[in-house]
């Protein structure tokens, strides 16, 4: 009865995750053309039913649902519709601009919910109040991908997920995929059970082992928040960034971390394996170039590969990053066709 139920859970978790890359994807059709809702009266700009379907949960209600109205007009005449996107935008503005007043020559830290395509001059993203599903998990990556493209490259989902109770598989999974994200934290609703690792012995070793990896690289992540800095170039990138060939567009359940490692998650329930591409000619360890392979991926493992050519700096995990910056440097080199390495 037990694995009669398991199965059905998970068989119902790869329905929602199917349905999330088509929503991604932009394959999704809408189920109703009563969404489609047109201006009330002809040549006039409704904007709290505009004449496109918009990605909402709550569709049909139009734009003034859990919101302010469009239409509502501010002191300076201002429409909300042409403005609302400024208030998130600004907020971390004000804050970073006070902080550095109140504390000259420091480089202020901020996370925000509510930004715009350029915020991420002075803030980070959080993709808060995401739920405990395989289909979340898998959403994260082209949601983070997204971001870079907005230019805010520090971004992070809520880490198990924000509302529901996550099991043991799926803490384990997510905890791993999260450690390669630029932004990395365990966050849900008091009204949720604690899903700190320490609460599993499975998810303490399969986090353990992420998070030695993640401080390990360290000095790889702060040199892609730098080039991210001074280039406009991102810390998570999609393989077709990368490899730009038009097969590789529509891949989003894995993504490059700069241009050297390859991180392949496995976003569904009760798998051991997983299928991965490797793009290029010889430019993967372990790997056949272009082919879809099967990845062996049991519980408490992420796949993660090296890029063929790069050198990559590496230290010695700590406790903190402080304590990280300080304990002995390593090189790994993964040598290409050629049995050359660069960096």
């Amino acid at each position: 009865m037990a694995i009669r139920k398991a199965r059905a859970i998970a068989a119902a978790e790869r329905r929602q995750v199917a349905a999330a890359k088509e929503e991604s994807d932009g394959s999704a059709q809408p189920s109703s053309v009563s969404i489609l809702r047109p201006t009330v009266t002809p040549s006039v700009r409704n904007i709290n039913y505009p004449p496109y379907v918009i990605s909402n949960v709550h569709t049909g209600h139009g734009l003034a649902a859990k919101e302010v109205s469009p239409n509502a007009t501010h002191s300076d005449g201002a429409v909300e519709y042409d403005v609302h996107n400024l208030w998130g935008h600004q907020i971390p503005k004000a804050i970073y601009d006070g902080m550095l007043r109140m504390w000259p020559g420091k480089r202020p830290f901020l996370l925000g919910r509510s930004t715009f395509a350029g915020s991420g001059k002075w803030a980070g993203h959080w993709g808060g109040d995401n739920e405990f599903r395989f289909a979340s998990m898998y959403l994260a990556i082209p949601q983070a991908l997204s971001f870079s493209l907005f230019g805010m490259p520090m971004f992070g989902p809520d880490t198990c997920g924000f509302s529901g109770n996550a099991d043991l598989e799926l803490r384990s999974r997510w905890m791993q995929l999260s450690a390669f994200f630029p932004f990395y934290r365990n966050h849900n609703v008091l009204a949720s059970i604690p899903q700190e690792p320490y609460n599993w012995a499975a998810v303490i070793e399969a986090s353990k082992k992420a998070i030695a990896i993640r401080y390990a690289i360290l000095p790889y992540f702060y040199t892609l928040f730098h080039l991210a800095h001074t280039t406009g170039s991102t810390v998570m990138r999609a393989l077709a960034w990368e490899f730009p060939d038009p097969a590789l567009a529509s891949v989003d359940t894995r993504f490059l971390l700069g241009p050297s490692l390859m991180v392949v998650p496995v976003p569904e329930p009760l798998v051991d394996s997983v299928k991965g591409v490797f793009p290029g000619v010889g430019q993967a360890v372990d790997a056949q170039p272009g082919v879809n392979t099967t990845i062996a991926a049991p519980l408490g493992h992420i796949p993660v590969f090296m890029r063929g050519g790069p050198i990559m700096p590496m230290q010695e995990p700590a406790l903190t990053t402080q304590a990280a910056r300080k304990t002995p440097w390593a090189l790994l080199a993964a040598l290409d066709k050629n049995g050359t390495a660069y960096g």
